[in-house]
């Protein structure tokens, strides 16, 4: 029964470590996504910025410009190529910590079911012993 106990005590420390980091990578990943709106938004204004030079500059002033802002657009664009593949691969990390979770969650149901059964198991031959 103590060995079971520790067991499960042992199951619910797993389990907690489990929850936290799912929380860590769901903070990561909420993190991530905020960077990539903000590119987006800063591609958006670049765009704006391209086509007012256009309309407003004389075409080699709106040329130099054009390039720069789509040389910073591609560091962009390379940025949220980058952020894309770090949220594959926390979304990654968030399964496989939630299929921990829920096999750490089977295992410590199984270990309650278990304990419960000896307890039962231990009162009656605690009864038999009394009755005795």
């Amino acid at each position: 029964m103590i060995e079971e106990t520790g067991k499960c005590d042992q199951l619910h420390q797993n389990y907690q470590m489990q929850v936290d980091a799912q929380k860590r990578t769901t903070e990561k990943l909420r993190a991530t996504n905020i960077k990539i709106e903000n590119l987006r938004q800063n591609t958006a204004k670049i765009r704006q910025e391209i086509a007012a030079a256009k309309s407003n500059n004389p075409k080699s002033e709106a040329e130099t410009r054009q390039v720069d802002a789509v040389a910073k657009s591609q560091n962009e664009v390379n940025e949220a190529v980058q952020l894309a593949s770090l949220i594959g691969e926390l979304e990654r990390e968030l399964s496989s910590l939630m299929m921990m979770l829920a096999n750490a969650e089977k295992e410590a149901a199984d270990l309650k079911r278990e304990i419960a059964t000896t307890q039962i198991i231990m009162d009656n031959i605690a009864s038999e012993i009394v009755s005795i």
